[in-house]
């Protein structure tokens, strides 16, 4: 995964301890990934002032009750939209088009 943060520099950036990102990823706020035996928090998921973008815990509490985890998650925002582009979807959310982005999670969880 590229991009990916780690806890204490997140922790830093947001001004929260790694122990309250803890509880934000186990409530399904934020998304973090396994990594080195601790958790990365993709990027791609923070707009330029470090909250998180609308639609990622509705996509986190989808695949969650789908019994899916969050690494999968990950993969699925990260994913090239489209025939040959560069997008992908979290790009959906960037842009404000939630509801776009969660019927392709919504979809790949029920297919």
């Amino acid at each position: 995964m590229e991009h990916a943060l780690s806890s204490s520099w997140l922790g830093v950036r947001l001004g929260r301890d790694p122990q309250a990102l803890e509880r934000m990823r186990r409530a399904g706020q934020v998304l973090g990934v396994r990594r080195n035996g601790g958790y990365a928090y993709p990027a791609w998921q923070f707009d330029d002032h470090g909250r998180v973008l609308d639609g990622i815990p509705q996509a986190i509490a989808a695949a969650r009750s789908a019994g899916v985890p969050d690494e999968r998650v990950a993969e699925l925002m990260q994913a090239r939209v489209g025939l040959g582009g560069e997008r992908r979807l979290f790009d959906s959310l960037r842009d404000g088009n939630v509801s776009r982005a969660l019927d392709v999670v919504f979809a790949t969880l029920t297919a």
